[in-house]
């Protein structure tokens, strides 16, 4: 007969097996058991230029502008050499991107957008993009 007692088992946690991990990758690994998914949201400038933007569990343009506050919107700023105060976003008709436009509403050529990566495939991959707001705390 089956066991239905509702006593939960024990669950021992073992280490990450995945062979070719550091130890390092292994312990960021480990730091997002249990938690949400975060994608990962790049900025790219007109000459092709590319920075991390933001890990979210948010996948909307909405989620994104949300992200657009503070040190991050000051890093944006300096990243792309537009002043704050003239720093506007305008978004994309069928796709999760978020455009950066003048204040008549031209686009600039510079973006925001999913990668199409989560933060444990950055992990895996071993390959992070540098943060747009680096060395700006």
């Amino acid at each position: 007969m089956a066991d239905f007692s509702l006593e939960s088992p024990t669950v021992e946690r073992k280490p990450l097996a995945a062979p070719g991990l550091s130890d390092e990758q292994r312990r960021a690994l480990a730091r997002l058991q249990n938690r949400k998914t975060s994608y990962e949201a790049e900025i790219v400038r007109a000459d092709g230029q590319k920075r991390l933007f933001v890990y979210t569990d948010a996948r909307s343009q909405r989620g994104l502008l949300n992200c657009l506050t503070g040190v991050r919107q000051v890093g944006v700023s300096i990243f792309l050499g537009i002043p704050t105060s003239e720093l506007f976003m305008s978004k994309g008709r069928n796709d999760k991107t978020l455009h950066v436009v003048n204040r008549g509403g031209r686009r600039l050529g510079h973006f925001i957008r999913f990668t199409g990566r989560t933060r444990r495939d950055v992990i895996m991959e071993n390959n992070p993009l540098p943060y747009v707001a680096e060395g700006l705390k």
